[in-house]
Formats: C-alpha cells, sequence, structure tokens
C-alpha cells in the first residue's frame, strides 16, 4: 500500500474478499477487526479515504456468501472516514445493498458490469437504476466501465441516451434519470469523493463548462 502511495500515487484502492490458494477459496471479511481493519487505518494513514470492494457477481465456483455484502454494516460504522464503494451494486443482491446505502452516509455504489445491461438487458438496467434513485438518490451512483475487459464506449453512449420508461418511473416512485443525474453517475460523485474541484480542472484544461 505505501509503494502504491507513495511511487505511484494511488487515490484509492479496490479489495476482493475471496483469493485462491492452489484452486482453493480463502475468503475474509470487510468486517474483521483482525485482517480488514488494519488495512483500512493503513490507508488513512497514508491520506486514503476511498476503498472500493467487489461484491455480487460470483467469480467461478467460490462460496456465493462471500460476495454478498452483510460485513459492509460493520466496516461503514466503524469507519465512518473512509467512503466504501460497493462495485457492481452487489448485484444479484441489489435490494440487501439499497438498504445498506440508505443507512450509512459513507457507502456508494458502483454500477460497474452493471451498466452493460444498459444495451444488453435495458428493462434488467432500468429497474437496477430505479431502485437506486429510489433508496439512496443519485449523489450515491458511481460509474465503473471495466475498461480492461471491454470498450466502454458503447455502454457510455448508450448510458447517456436512456431514459427511464415511464411505467418503472411511476412504478418504482424515483423520478427519471436526468442528465444531472447522469453526470454525477459518470464523474462528478467520484470528483466530490476525491476532493476534486471541478469547475478550477475545467479552466485549467480550457474545457466550456
Amino acid at each position: 500500500m505505501e509503494i502504491q502511495v507513495k511511487e505511484y500515487g494511488v487515490r484509492g484502492f479496490k479489495f476482493y474478499n475471496v483469493r485462491y490458494d492452489y484452486g482453493q477459496p480463502f475468503p475474509w471479511r470487510m468486517d474483521d477487526p483482525r485482517v480488514a481493519f488494519p488495512i483500512f487505518e493503513k490507508a488513512l494513514e497514508l491520506g486514503v479515504n476511498i476503498i472500493g470492494v467487489h461484491k455480487g457477481v460470483p467469480l467461478g465456483p467460490q462460496p456465493v456468501e462471500h460476495t454478498q455484502a452483510w460485513d459492509m454494516d460493520g466496516a461503514a460504522a466503524n469507519f465512518p472516514e473512509i467512503n466504501f464503494i460497493i462495485f457492481h451494486v452487489g448485484l444479484p443482491f441489489i435490494d440487501e445493498i439499497c438498504w445498506q446505502l440508505v443507512r450509512y452516509p459513507n457507502l456508494y455504489a458502483s454500477i460497474a458490469a452493471t451498466v452493460n445491461f444498459v444495451v444488453r438487458s435495458p428493462r434488467v438496467f432500468a429497474e437496477t437504476m430505479a431502485k437506486l434513485l429510489f433508496w439512496c438518490g443519485e449523489d450515491k451512483i458511481i460509474y465503473g466501465g471495466e475498461a480492461p475487459i471491454w470498450h466502454p464506449r458503447g455502454a457510455l453512449k448508450a448510458f447517456w441516451e436512456f431514459e427511464l420508461p415511464e411505467d418503472i418511473v411511476q412504478g418504482y416512485g424515483c423520478g427519471q434519470l436526468t442528465k444531472e443525474a447522469k453526470k454525477k453517475t459518470l464523474g462528478l460523485n467520484l470528483a466530490r469523493l476525491h476532493g476534486f474541484d471541478v469547475e478550477e480542472k475545467k479552466r485549467s484544461l480550457g474545457i466550456a463548462a
């Protein structure tokens, strides 16, 4: 962690709660005071207050319970100064995730991988976004493109042009996915967590508002 921050300027970490030793899963929890808490303390010592974690989307033949997010309660409660980002909105456990997002101000949801449903299964994507908008609002949704796996341009374009079907808006009582909400998701929310001055950055790059 010291090398990543001091030599490469890392501003956040992402962790996986399951790793493999010779084909066997070796799980750990985000609320484990012996394993996780020293990592969080080290991050804060290094000036890093953004930590992402892979949740949901079970990878391979691993026990599915280790991809659930029940351990995020303890992490968020014990380290309120850290902003925890739950990747993939914890699919298929999004309902549980939403209940956590609304209870802890330092929990956020990344739509990494999930955003690709906007093309492949727009109805599924609409319901996912509607749940997030209803429960936690547009300020807690973070974009993720999974760029090392596939080029994000298609999903980005589709997301920018996407609107929630009216029956979804009415059925979930969530309001429309506005351009302002899309801007927040695509960068403004993460910029806020990092403490970036977006307007100053625009001016320095010569970008119009």
